[in-house]
C-alpha cells in the first residue's frame, strides 16, 4: 500500500510539474473563452451575478455560447486568493488534469492488475500533447475529464451513487458530456441488482438543475448549431436553387430527405476520415497541434484491434456497448485518452 501510495504522488508530482512550469507563458496569452470564464468568475465573486446580472446561474451566456458553470464556479475561490490574472485562470484545469493521472493508475491496476501497465498508461497521459494543452490553458473540457475519469475509478471501486455523482458533475463542466455520461452511466451499471440501480437512479435527481437550463434559449441554438439539425437553407439560397433547378428537379434533389441524408453522409465521412483522425484534424488553431490529426498514428493500431469487439457486439445485439464506444468520440477527439 505504501508503494502504491508513493507511484501515485510521484506520478500526479510529474503530470503537475508538466502542467504549472511557465503555464502563463505557454500557450502565449488568454484565449477568449480563457477571458470569459474569468470574468465571470469575478463578477460572480465581486456582486453574485454574471456578467448579465442573472443571480448565480447554472448557464453563463458569455458570448452567446452559454457556456457551463463548473469551471466558472472553480475559479471563484482561486480569483478571490490569488486575484485577476492568467495563473489563476489556469490554475484549475492544470490541478484537475494533474489528479486525473493517478485516477487513470487506479483504472488501469484495477482492470489489469498489472502495476507496470498501470504505470505506463499514468505516464503516457501525463506527456499527451493533448491533454496537455487542454489542462495547460483554461479549457472546460480539461475540467470535465476528471471528473469523467473519477467517475468511472468510482464505478470500478464499487462507489455507484458517488461515481455517479462524479459523472453528473461532467455534465455541468462540458457540453458533448451532457449526451456521453449518461450512456456512460447506462453502460457502468449494467448487470447491477435492484438496490443498486436505486441507489444510482436516485443520484440522477442531480440532473433536475441541468435539464432544466438545457431546455432555455440558449442552449436549444447551441444544440442547433453543434449537431446535424444545423443545415438550414437561406431563403436566397432557396430562391436561387429553384431558378436553378426549375420546379421538377428541385423537389427531387432538395427536400429535406435527400439533403439530410447526404449531409450525414459528408460529415460521417469527414468525422472518421484518415485525413482529419490523423493529419490535419480541426482548423481552428485552439483545437490542434501542429503536424497531427485528432489522434496518434499508433491508435489506428488500436482502432483496428477494437473493430472485431465491436462487430461482435453488433452481432450480439449489445446496443449499450456500442452506444458507449460512439458516445466516446469527443471525450477520445478531444484529450485523446484511447
Amino acid at each position: 500500500m505504501k508503494k502504491t501510495w508513493v507511484t501515485l504522488l510521484l506520478l500526479f508530482v510529474f503530470a503537475l510539474g508538466l502542467r504549472l512550469v511557465k503555464i502563463t507563458k505557454y500557450p502565449l496569452s488568454l484565449n477568449w473563452d480563457e477571458a470569459a470564464f474569468a470574468y465571470n468568475s469575478y463578477s460572480v465573486l465581486q456582486t453574485g451575478k454574471d456578467e448579465y446580472g442573472k443571480i448565480l446561474p447554472l448557464q453563463f451566456k458569455s458570448v452567446g455560447d452559454y457556456k457551463n458553470p463548473t469551471y466558472v464556479y472553480l475559479l471563484v475561490p482561486v480569483i478571490k486568493v490569488g486575484g485577476l490574472n492568467e495563473l489563476t485562470t489556469r490554475i484549475p484545469p492544470a490541478v484537475l488534469g494533474a489528479l486525473t493521472i493517478p485516477l487513470l493508475y487506479i483504472i488501469a491496476w484495477t482492470l489489469f492488475a498489472n502495476r507496470r501497465l498501470a504505470i505506463l498508461s499514468g505516464i503516457l497521459l501525463s506527456i499527451s500533447p493533448w491533454h496537455l494543452q487542454f489542462t495547460r490553458a483554461g479549457a472546460d473540457v480539461g475540467v470535465s475529464s476528471f471528473f469523467v475519469v473519477l467517475g468511472v475509478c468510482l464505478f470500478l471501486r464499487r462507489k455507484f451513487f458517488m461515481g455517479t455523482v462524479s459523472l453528473i458533475g461532467s455534465m455541468y463542466s462540458y457540453f458533448a458530456d451532457k449526451m456521453f455520461a449518461p450512456i456512460m452511466i447506462l453502460f457502468l451499471i449494467r448487470r447491477r441488482n435492484g438496490a443498486v440501480r436505486a441507489v444510482v437512479f436516485a443520484g440522477l435527481l442531480l440532473l433536475l438543475p441541468i435539464l432544466i437550463t438545457s431546455y432555455s434559449s440558449g442552449h436549444r441554438n447551441k444544440i442547433f448549431i453543434t449537431t446535424l439539425l444545423s443545415y438550414r437553407q437561406t431563403p436566397e439560397m432557396t430562391a436561387r436553387l429553384r431558378r436553378e433547378d426549375g420546379p421538377i428537379l428541385y423537389p427531387i434533389f432538395h427536400n429535406p430527405v435527400v439533403e439530410y441524408g447526404l449531409m450525414i453522409a459528408d460529415r460521417s465521412l469527414n468525422h472518421f476520415s484518415p485525413s482529419f483522425l490523423f493529419v490535419k484534424g480541426l482548423e481552428d488553431n485552439r483545437q490542434r497541434i501542429l503536424g497531427m490529426g485528432m489522434m496518434y498514428w499508433s491508435d489506428s493500431i488500436l482502432l483496428l484491434l477494437a473493430l472485431p469487439l465491436v462487430v461482435a457486439n453488433i452481432k450480439k445485439k449489445n446496443w449499450q456497448f456500442v452506444l458507449l464506444m460512439r458516445s466516446m468520440t469527443p471525450q477520445l477527439l478531444a484529450l485523446n485518452q484511447s
